[in-house]
């Protein structure tokens, strides 16, 4: 048998690349799907570029040998391009381990938040814990953000469900609780029910902040309120229409867009000849927006717009 060894490294580096990217592929479609099915097929998969590469690497072995046979045994040198591609290969392994190892880590980090996430909301003669036990035990210690995030899909997703997870129940745990993510939330969800008692308390809370004479500390506090999604809280948020400052200007017009509704327009109006082009512009846009809802339009919380200002899971 003849080798060329001029060609070979080509042919080696181009089945080396092939394989990289057919496992680069599968981790990136890893990290975009999460179903169980998929996991699996793309565990095997992972598996199978494995085990394709080892064979790689073997083959090339095999034509390292054969290479030093034909040259002889004083005509090491002439076989060196086979063995740097060797050595190529086994970095490419080293690497493709290290890949497959983070690809793996990633499948059972998804697992991990799916099923937690199911766990708070499925009944369990294994596991008594009410779905408020469950979530104040995940989170004691070590209130993470994916944790909250966790915690506030999971009662979002039982929004309708009273007898799980009832009125009082969501009221103890907004007590008990500090991430502010998690209390709107669950101050969203009873709005949806019908008691806006808890988002008048953020709102009533957020006051004292729309009043610092900090602009920054006016503008987070018009954007925490932006995600609330009440009208109530646009009647707070009015009063900034006027604010010195431009910018914090412009956050009260969107979050009066996120909050009002047409009782609300009369308020906007005003700005529609601001002499400061983008209040103008803006106030334009808010303005078109309020007059397509009703006036009863955010007095209660829908569903969508809960759903909007979820805290994000990093492992959906």
């Amino acid at each position: 048998m003849i080798i060329n060894q001029k060609q070979l490294p080509i042919a080696v580096v181009i089945g080396v690349v092939v394989i990289g990217a057919a496992i680069f592929d599968a981790a990136g479609y890893l990290v975009k799907n999460n179903s169980d099915e998929k996991i699996s097929t793309l565990e095997h998969k992972i598996r199978n570029l494995e085990s394709l590469l080892v064979k790689k690497e073997d083959d090339l072995k095999n034509m390292r040998l054969l290479a030093m046979r034909k040259n002889g045994k004083n005509d090491l040198a002439s076989s060196s391009a086979v063995t740097e591609i060797c050595n190529q290969v086994q970095n490419s392994k080293n690497n493709q381990n290290q890949f497959g190892d983070t690809a793996q880590a990633s499948v059972y980090e998804v697992q991990s938040s799916l099923q937690v996430l199911k766990n708070l909301g499925t009944n369990s003669a294994n596991d008594p814990r009410s779905f408020s036990e469950k979530a104040n035990d995940l989170l004691s210690g070590d209130s993470s953000k994916e944790k909250v995030a966790i915690v506030s899909k999971g009662i979002f997703d039982m929004a309708n469900d009273r007898e799980n997870l009832p009125d009082y129940t969501l009221q103890t745990m907004y007590n008990n609780q500090t991430d502010p993510d998690l209390k709107r939330v669950i101050a969203q969800v009873l709005s949806n029910r019908g008691n806006n008692a808890l988002i008048d308390n953020q709102i009533t809370e957020a006051q004292t902040r729309l009043r610092s004479e900090n602009p920054s500390e006016r503008q987070h506090a018009l954007t925490n309120l932006a995600k609330t999604h009440s009208s109530s809280a646009a009647n707070a948020i009015a009063p900034l229409l006027d604010d010195a400052n431009i910018d914090v200007k412009l956050d009260a017009l969107l979050a009066l867009r996120a909050t009002g509704n047409q009782t609300h327009v009369s308020l906007v109006e005003k700005l529609l000849n601001d002499p400061d082009p983008s209040v103008s512009s803006l106030a334009t846009q808010v303005v078109g927006d309020l007059k397509n809802l009703s006036d009863s339009a955010r007095t209660m919380l829908s569903i969508a717009d809960i759903a909007a200002e979820l805290p994000m899971m990093e492992n959906p």
